[in-house]
């Protein structure tokens, strides 16, 4: 009994110009041009022209990655936001960090919208800083 070769890209049995994901037991819809080889069996992203403009094996996990920490960023930003009004309409003083940790936390996965998080998370916690301040000495 043979066993069937590891998860990877091979060359695609149906264009030998082109490579195609072999996922240990079938051979996917995924292929890429020719260009530099992958080592084989490796399940190194290796994807270019996919149809339908999708994602291979591997990149579609960054994919997802990326849009966690850009999901984080968005809750960081809505959370300060939300701190902030509580502050300036409802005259609750609630002044969290937790916006700031969140920012962080979304800059360090790679999200693009983590500076701006940061950003807006330090400046609603600096500002319910000043209204509790102004509100308490006047």
């Amino acid at each position: 009994m043979t066993q069937a070769p590891p998860p990877g890209w091979y060359p695609d049995p149906q264009d030998p110009s082109g490579r195609r994901w072999w996922d240990g037991a079938n051979w996917t819809a995924h292929t890429g041009a020719a260009g530099p080889a992958p080592t084989v069996g490796s399940t190194t992203p290796y994807v270019r022209n996919l149809p339908g403009g999708g994602a291979g094996p591997g990149q579609t996990m960054r994919a997802r990655w990326r849009r966690s920490a850009d999901r984080t960023a968005l809750a960081a930003m809505g959370i300060a936001a939300g701190y902030l009004a509580l502050d300036v309409f409802a005259h609750i003083w609630f002044i969290g960090i937790l916006p700031v940790f969140l920012s962080v936390r979304a800059q360090r996965m790679g999200s693009r919208l983590g500076p701006l998080a940061l950003l807006v998370s330090i400046a609603a916690l600096i500002g319910g800083i000043v209204l509790v301040v102004h509100r308490t000495n006047g």
